[in-house]
Protein backbone atom coordinates (compact mmCIF):
# COMPACT_ATOMS: atom_id res chain seq x y z
CA UNK A 1 0.00 0.00 0.00
CA UNK A 2 1.59 3.18 -1.02
CA UNK A 3 2.18 5.80 1.79
CA UNK A 4 1.60 9.52 1.46
CA UNK A 5 3.00 12.21 3.93
CA UNK A 6 1.55 14.93 4.44
CA UNK A 7 3.39 18.13 6.73
CA UNK A 8 0.59 19.30 9.41
CA UNK A 9 2.02 22.72 9.20
CA UNK A 10 0.41 26.43 8.96
CA UNK A 11 0.10 26.70 5.65
CA UNK A 12 -1.98 23.80 5.19
CA UNK A 13 -4.00 24.36 8.10
CA UNK A 14 -4.94 28.12 6.20
CA UNK A 15 -5.87 25.99 2.48
CA UNK A 16 -7.48 23.63 4.54
CA UNK A 17 -6.68 20.09 5.40
CA UNK A 18 -10.09 18.20 3.88
CA UNK A 19 -9.19 20.12 0.45
CA UNK A 20 -5.41 19.07 0.70
CA UNK A 21 -6.75 15.69 1.50
CA UNK A 22 -8.88 15.26 -1.69
CA UNK A 23 -6.23 16.74 -3.63
CA UNK A 24 -3.67 14.45 -2.58
CA UNK A 25 -6.07 12.18 -3.81
CA UNK A 26 -6.09 12.79 -7.06
CA UNK A 27 -8.98 15.52 -7.37
CA UNK A 28 -8.53 18.21 -9.60
CA UNK A 29 -9.42 21.99 -7.92
CA UNK A 30 -12.91 21.88 -9.62
CA UNK A 31 -14.16 18.73 -8.03
CA UNK A 32 -12.91 19.50 -4.79
CA UNK A 33 -14.69 22.57 -5.26
CA UNK A 34 -17.95 20.52 -5.85
CA UNK A 35 -17.74 18.87 -2.35
CA UNK A 36 -19.32 19.77 0.31
CA UNK A 37 -16.79 20.34 2.83
CA UNK A 38 -18.25 20.66 6.74
CA UNK A 39 -17.24 23.83 8.15
CA UNK A 40 -14.18 23.61 10.86
CA UNK A 41 -14.67 21.85 14.41
CA UNK A 42 -12.64 21.48 16.86
CA UNK A 43 -11.40 25.29 17.28
CA UNK A 44 -9.85 26.42 20.06
CA UNK A 45 -12.04 29.34 22.09
CA UNK A 46 -10.60 32.38 23.44
CA UNK A 47 -8.44 32.98 25.93
CA UNK A 48 -10.93 33.93 28.62
CA UNK A 49 -13.75 31.39 28.09
CA UNK A 50 -10.49 28.75 28.56
CA UNK A 51 -9.52 30.58 31.83
CA UNK A 52 -13.23 30.60 32.91
CA UNK A 53 -13.55 26.99 32.48
CA UNK A 54 -9.89 26.40 34.08
CA UNK A 55 -11.52 28.66 37.17
CA UNK A 56 -15.07 26.42 37.00
CA UNK A 57 -12.50 23.00 37.31
CA UNK A 58 -10.63 24.36 40.00
CA UNK A 59 -13.54 25.32 41.81
CA UNK A 60 -14.88 21.68 41.70
CA UNK A 61 -11.60 20.32 42.48
CA UNK A 62 -11.64 21.82 45.63
CA UNK A 63 -15.16 21.23 46.80
CA UNK A 64 -14.60 17.61 45.63
CA UNK A 65 -17.35 17.73 43.02
CA UNK A 66 -17.68 14.96 40.11
CA UNK A 67 -20.51 15.69 37.13
CA UNK A 68 -21.03 12.94 34.56
CA UNK A 69 -19.73 13.59 31.42
CA UNK A 70 -23.07 15.22 30.05
CA UNK A 71 -23.13 17.44 33.22
CA UNK A 72 -19.54 18.60 31.55
CA UNK A 73 -20.33 19.00 28.68
CA UNK A 74 -23.26 21.49 29.57
CA UNK A 75 -20.79 23.69 31.47
CA UNK A 76 -18.47 23.88 28.39
CA UNK A 77 -21.56 24.80 25.74
CA UNK A 78 -22.62 27.52 28.40
CA UNK A 79 -19.09 28.92 28.89
CA UNK A 80 -19.10 28.81 25.40
CA UNK A 81 -21.89 30.59 24.69
CA UNK A 82 -21.55 33.10 27.18
CA UNK A 83 -18.09 33.59 25.65
CA UNK A 84 -19.28 34.08 22.43
CA UNK A 85 -22.24 36.90 23.56
CA UNK A 86 -19.11 38.76 25.24
CA UNK A 87 -16.86 38.16 22.22
CA UNK A 88 -14.38 36.61 23.75
CA UNK A 89 -14.19 33.57 21.41
CA UNK A 90 -13.45 36.24 18.46
CA UNK A 91 -9.87 34.98 18.21
CA UNK A 92 -8.29 31.44 19.55
CA UNK A 93 -6.49 30.58 22.23
CA UNK A 94 -2.35 30.72 22.24
CA UNK A 95 -1.35 29.69 24.96
CA UNK A 96 2.47 28.95 24.51
CA UNK A 97 5.11 31.40 24.92
CA UNK A 98 8.29 31.93 23.06
CA UNK A 99 10.33 30.35 25.10
CA UNK A 100 8.09 27.42 25.58
CA UNK A 101 7.66 26.81 21.62
CA UNK A 102 11.76 26.90 21.88
CA UNK A 103 11.89 24.25 25.16
CA UNK A 104 9.98 21.95 22.69
CA UNK A 105 11.55 22.34 19.56
CA UNK A 106 15.14 21.50 20.97
CA UNK A 107 13.59 17.95 22.99
CA UNK A 108 11.61 17.41 19.41
CA UNK A 109 14.71 18.37 17.19
CA UNK A 110 16.75 15.26 16.72
CA UNK A 111 13.40 12.95 16.25
CA UNK A 112 12.28 15.43 13.51
CA UNK A 113 15.25 15.59 11.86
CA UNK A 114 15.59 11.84 11.43
CA UNK A 115 11.74 11.57 10.87
CA UNK A 116 12.14 13.88 7.49
CA UNK A 117 15.22 12.91 6.33
CA UNK A 118 13.75 9.45 6.20
CA UNK A 119 10.42 10.75 4.83
CA UNK A 120 10.70 13.33 2.56
CA UNK A 121 14.55 13.44 2.36
CA UNK A 122 14.88 16.65 3.37
CA UNK A 123 15.72 19.00 6.38
CA UNK A 124 12.52 19.27 8.77
CA UNK A 125 12.63 23.13 8.28
CA UNK A 126 12.35 22.86 4.37
CA UNK A 127 8.85 20.68 5.05
CA UNK A 128 6.96 22.45 7.73
CA UNK A 129 8.65 26.24 7.50
CA UNK A 130 10.02 28.12 10.32
CA UNK A 131 5.85 28.97 11.27
CA UNK A 132 6.23 25.28 13.09
CA UNK A 133 8.35 26.46 15.84
CA UNK A 134 7.08 30.75 15.80
CA UNK A 135 3.91 30.41 17.79
CA UNK A 136 0.83 33.37 17.78
CA UNK A 137 1.66 35.85 20.41
CA UNK A 138 0.96 34.72 23.54
CA UNK A 139 -2.43 35.94 24.84
CA UNK A 140 -3.52 33.55 27.92
CA UNK A 141 -5.73 35.36 30.62
CA UNK A 142 -5.02 35.90 34.10
CA UNK A 143 -7.58 36.72 36.25
CA UNK A 144 -5.16 38.68 38.34
CA UNK A 145 -3.44 41.00 36.40
CA UNK A 146 -6.77 41.70 34.49
CA UNK A 147 -8.21 45.44 34.11
CA UNK A 148 -10.88 46.00 36.29
CA UNK A 149 -13.65 45.91 33.49
CA UNK A 150 -12.07 42.97 32.13
CA UNK A 151 -12.26 41.50 35.98
CA UNK A 152 -15.33 41.83 37.00
CA UNK A 153 -16.99 40.47 33.05
CA UNK A 154 -14.90 37.44 33.86
CA UNK A 155 -16.30 36.97 37.72
CA UNK A 156 -20.20 37.71 35.81
CA UNK A 157 -19.50 34.99 33.37
CA UNK A 158 -17.95 32.19 36.30
CA UNK A 159 -20.47 33.54 39.00
CA UNK A 160 -23.50 32.84 36.41
CA UNK A 161 -22.52 29.39 36.32
CA UNK A 162 -20.77 28.02 39.46
CA UNK A 163 -24.39 28.14 41.37
CA UNK A 164 -25.42 25.60 38.84
CA UNK A 165 -22.34 23.12 38.88
CA UNK A 166 -22.18 23.42 42.90
CA UNK A 167 -25.56 22.39 43.53
CA UNK A 168 -25.93 19.97 40.61
CA UNK A 169 -28.19 21.78 38.51
CA UNK A 170 -26.34 21.87 35.11
CA UNK A 171 -29.16 20.84 33.39
CA UNK A 172 -31.02 23.68 33.80
CA UNK A 173 -28.04 25.69 32.70
CA UNK A 174 -29.22 25.82 29.06
CA UNK A 175 -32.74 27.64 29.99
CA UNK A 176 -31.08 30.24 33.08
CA UNK A 177 -28.56 31.70 30.77
CA UNK A 178 -30.68 32.27 27.62
CA UNK A 179 -30.22 35.74 27.43
CA UNK A 180 -31.17 37.70 24.39
CA UNK A 181 -29.51 40.36 21.95
CA UNK A 182 -25.96 38.83 22.02
CA UNK A 183 -25.31 42.25 20.74
CA UNK A 184 -25.94 44.03 24.06
CA UNK A 185 -22.74 46.41 25.17
CA UNK A 186 -20.63 44.52 28.17
CA UNK A 187 -22.02 46.42 31.22
CA UNK A 188 -25.76 45.64 30.24
CA UNK A 189 -24.73 41.97 29.53
CA UNK A 190 -23.03 41.82 33.19
CA UNK A 191 -25.87 43.64 34.79
CA UNK A 192 -27.87 40.83 33.40
CA UNK A 193 -26.01 38.39 34.23
CA UNK A 194 -25.69 39.40 38.14
CA UNK A 195 -29.50 40.02 37.83
CA UNK A 196 -30.47 36.43 36.70
CA UNK A 197 -28.17 35.15 39.27
CA UNK A 198 -30.25 37.23 42.04
CA UNK A 199 -33.45 35.68 40.36
CA UNK A 200 -34.52 38.99 39.64
CA UNK A 201 -36.61 39.50 36.06
CA UNK A 202 -35.08 42.23 33.91
CA UNK A 203 -36.73 43.93 31.00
Amino acid sequence: METIYRPFNRDLIERGIVEDFLATLGLDEAAVGAMTISPPRNISPGPKTVAALIELGRRMKLHGLDPDKSGRREVRRTVVKLGNRLGWNESALSGIAAAQAELIRKRFASGNKVLASKVWGKRWEDIFGADCWTPLPYNAFHRQTAASQEAREFDAVVERVWPFLRDGKTDKLAAATDVPSPTLPARRLIRRFRAFSAGLRTR
